[in-house]
């Protein structure tokens, strides 16, 4: 952890570095991936214990459709994550830090 927080970018306008992680960063990202795990735990939950779910091709159906709805969110959302940060990043290297 203590890595990824010093990892930063220098560029040559001044020789100025921008870290590209900080704390409070990767707080937020720490909390909504474990919002994230809760949700989908609670899905998988109520599948699993829901009496219209006991049949096991359609519990086993039920958890496949979550894990498979689970799993293309996280990949849509780290696309964004990378097509909204590339730009912002390679925008703000002109910013004067005054």
């Amino acid at each position: 952890l203590f890595l990824i927080t010093t990892v930063s970018l220098t560029y040559p306008p001044n020789n100025m570095s921008v870290p590209l992680f900080n704390g409070a960063v990767m707080t937020i990202f720490a909390r909504e991936v474990l919002e994230g795990t809760v949700i989908i735990g609670q899905y998988r939950t109520v599948v699993q214990r829901t009496p219209e779910w006991q049949e096991p091709e359609k519990q086993k159906a039920g958890l496949k459709a979550i894990n498979t709805a689970a799993g293309w969110a996280s990949l849509v959302a780290v696309i964004l994550i990378i097509c909204v940060a590339v730009p912002l990043g390679l925008l703000s290297r002109s910013f004067d830090e005054r």
